[in-house]
């Protein structure tokens, strides 16, 4: 597997997801802990940000709001339809971690919410949309799906690699 790797903690994540499949490791259970991970992790960065310049994100709570609202029926849907929590790894999903990256640095390093904030949370609302519409689509749960338009592939019998 080639590619850009962006720094850490992107670096990292993008490491270990080579590692794990050079040496066979990449499965369900390793792609859901991955997930939870992120998750984790930008929790941990958004309660930071919020001590440290919650002047700055005020204006930005609805729109957490939004995001929140639509992970928690993600993830109710995913346990309602596959009775476990997805792990797509979609692009989309990259880009939200990648715009997070860099508002978190704009927001922590420089003092600057905007434009940065503004373009994670529409990628983050982004993302989990197209998480939902990959739930709706998918026939049974698959981990590693890409798109709506891989998921739209894969309900119609079509395989990666096949």
């Amino acid at each position: 597997m080639s590619g850009w790797a962006p720094p850490s903690p992107f670096g990292s994540d993008y490491f270990d997801d080579v590692l794990a499949r050079r040496f066979g490791e990449d499965g369900a259970g390793v792609r859901r802990f991955d997930n939870a991970t992120d998750a984790i992790f930008f929790v941990c960065a958004a309660w930071s940000a919020w001590s440290v310049h919650a002047d700055l994100l005020r204006p930005y709570l609805w729109v957490v709001g939004a995001i929140v609202a639509l992970e928690i029926t993600r993830y109710a849907l995913d346990f309602a339809k596959f009775g476990r929590e997805a792990a797509y790894h979609a692009w989309s999903a990259k880009a939200w971690g990648l715009t997070l990256f860099v508002a978190l640095i704009a927001l922590m390093g420089f003092g600057r919410a905007s434009p940065f904030v503004a373009l994670a949370l529409g990628a983050g609302v982004v993302a989990d949309v197209e998480g939902l519409a990959i739930s709706l689509v998918l026939p049974v749960w698959t981990h590693d799906v890409k798109s709506v338009w891989h998921a739209w592939r894969i309900q119609s019998g079509w395989r990666p690699g096949a």
